[in-house]
């Protein structure tokens, strides 16, 4: 069992997942490559994480423009 563990420990070693943004996530994985975002977070599920998305909500405004950029309402109500 010890053997197993130390071959199980080079070999994580050896592998390098590619994090261009260096926030610990690998870039397959990473729902933002591009912007570090460790938690990872998407408030609209869109598979696009928020650090990298510019319409939170999807309701068509970005979020710079948007008065309530968290709550969808197109038509800004």
């Amino acid at each position: 069992e010890k053997e197993r563990s130390i071959k199980e420990n080079e070999l994580a070693t050896e592998i390098e997942l590619d994090d261009a943004d260096t926030d610990s996530i690998p870039d397959t994985l990473d729902n933002c490559p591009g912007a570090a975002n460790p938690d990872q977070l998407d408030f609209d599920l869109d598979s696009l994480g928020d650090a990298c998305d510019n319409d939170d909500d999807n309701d068509g405004i970005v979020d710079s423009e948007d008065n309530c950029p968290l709550t969808p309402n197109p038509g800004q109500e």
